[in-house]
């Protein structure tokens, strides 16, 4: 994220502490007054890994992102592509590399680099067939 101090020390303090990543399913009941038969609705379904951690903190030399503008990547190579095309790229890399030293497994598919740049993590199977970061 980007943005003055005062903004940036708001967005942190809300992905990191107020924002909740885990918990149980939250469930909707319906009114005595709507149809008996409509049943009770899940909202939102969370998966028990999910987390948030602040990666790297500091300042650029200038600002890259214009506006605040949420954009939805349906793959890692899709996100990589949105970050190379504003020229910061090793914002992916640096996340996978984090993600991979917590644990061996992630929650995302990684896929080889379709621009022919060189990317210096590899695709690898483990006993479950999941694919997981290694480091080359």
């Amino acid at each position: 994220v980007e943005g003055g101090p005062k903004a940036i020390k708001r967005y942190i303090r809300l992905m990191t502490v107020r924002m909740k990543w885990t918990g149980p399913d939250d469930v909707v009941d319906s009114d005595e007054e709507d149809d008996d038969k409509e049943e009770e609705k899940a909202t939102k379904r969370f998966n028990p890994e999910n987390s948030c951690e602040l990666v790297w903190e500091g300042m650029v030399v200038k600002r890259l992102f214009n506006g605040f503008v949420f954009q939805t990547c349906e793959s890692p190579d899709q996100a990589r592509r949105v970050l190379k095309a504003k020229g910061v790229s090793h914002y992916w890399d640096q996340v996978t590399a984090h993600a991979s030293g917590h644990s061996n497994k992630l929650g995302l598919r990684m896929a080889n680099d379709s621009d022919g740049e060189e990317n210096p993590y590899k695709q690898a199977a483990d006993d479950d067939e999941d694919i997981v970061m290694r480091r080359v």
